[in-house]
């Protein structure tokens, strides 16, 4: 069998998920592409595609996309789709197979869809059912497994994301400046114009030096940074579908407080991986419970790294293994 993988951006949770899933295809051919050129990766999915063997390269263009079919004639291709995406289906008769990264209704026109939560499967009612298959992402817990958090002197408030306006924004640091818990420190990882935004925030504050900002970074070097959390404060102002930063955490044992939206609550069950709700003062309580309480901090870290068996990558892979068998025959 020859997979196709198509990605527009292979960066973050995307590409994580992608090259874990072009892992347990090795006994097939594989070939990844993407909308973004090479230079713009620094998330380390290349250097892993790599070592795996597995041809990748740039495709901007749709034209581009499809002469590579024409010539290679895959048996299968699988699509990892956010809106604005670069690539459609146009034409043939080749399967396609869409992987659903956003809380936005798919287009039409794909031979099978994959919602990644349920609350993605919700918005997807114009698709008929027998079309589609809710499969969570995963995550390797043999990986993360091997890794727990490091002794450090400070209460570590850690998060991951892409750090975009839509993602983020200065209230959450001046959040983080009002809790009552000594030594907290906060690390945000990841890249974008935020970055510097939250820093200058933070600055005018006069709390710049409880901040850090290591970037974006690959799967080895940001183990190292979930080592050091505490918790996880994932607040976002747009609905997250199955964020792998949050999976990650649980299989780290790390509590996550977060809010209630989008397929959040599929991951964090309230007072058993950590705490959820809609409101500020809420969230402030939660982490200051977390900072004060050892037991609860234990508590909870047992019910994350428990709760992220639900998605084990094995599961995943497995699903993705089986519905291709079934589309291709």
């Amino acid at each position: 069998m020859k997979i196709f993988s198509i990605i527009p951006n292979l960066a973050g949770g995307g590409g994580r998920v992608l090259v874990d899933l072009v892992k347990s295809f090795q006994s097939f051919e594989n070939a990844v592409f993407y909308g973004q050129p090479i230079g713009g990766l620094v998330f380390g999915f290349h250097n892993e595609l790599d070592s795996l063997g597995i041809l990748h390269r740039h495709i901007p263009t749709q034209y581009e996309l499809e002469k590579e079919i024409e010539v290679q004639k895959p048996d299968i291709v699988l699509y990892h789709w956010w809106p604005n995406a670069p690539y459609r289906k146009e034409k043939g008769t080749i399967p396609w197979i869409m992987i659903i990264h956003s809380l936005m209704p798919a287009p039409q026109g794909y031979d099978f869809y994959v919602p990644v939560s349920k609350a993605c499967d919700l918005i997807q009612s114009h698709i008929p059912a027998v079309k589609r298959k809710i499969i969570y992402n995963g995550v390797d817990l043999e990986h993360f497994s091997t890794f727990r958090s490091e002794p450090h002197h400070h209460f570590i408030i850690g998060r991951v994301s892409h750090l975009y306006p839509m993602k983020i924004d200065v209230e959450y640091v001046d959040f983080l400046g009002g809790l009552d818990i000594p030594d907290w420190k906060a690390v945000i990882v990841g890249s974008g114009p935020m970055q510097n935004v939250l820093a200058q925030r933070a600055d005018e504050l006069h709390l710049r030096e409880r901040f850090e900002f290591p970037g974006a970074l690959d799967h080895v070097h940001i183990v190292q940074q979930y080592r050091r959390f505490d918790l996880s404060l994932f607040l976002t102002r747009i609905p997250e579908n199955h964020p792998i930063a949050v999976l990650e955490c649980m299989a780290m044992g790390i509590p996550v407080v977060t809010e209630p939206k989008g397929g959040l609550p599929e991951i964090i069950t309230h007072n058993v991986n950590g705490f959820m709700s809609f409101y500020a003062h809420d969230w402030k309580r939660y982490c200051e419970l977390i900072a004060k309480h050892p037991d609860l901090k234990e508590r909870l870290s047992s019910g994350a790294i428990e709760s992220a068996k639900k998605f084990d990558i094995k599961i995943q892979q497995a699903a993705y293994n089986d519905l291709l068998k079934k589309m291709v025959g």
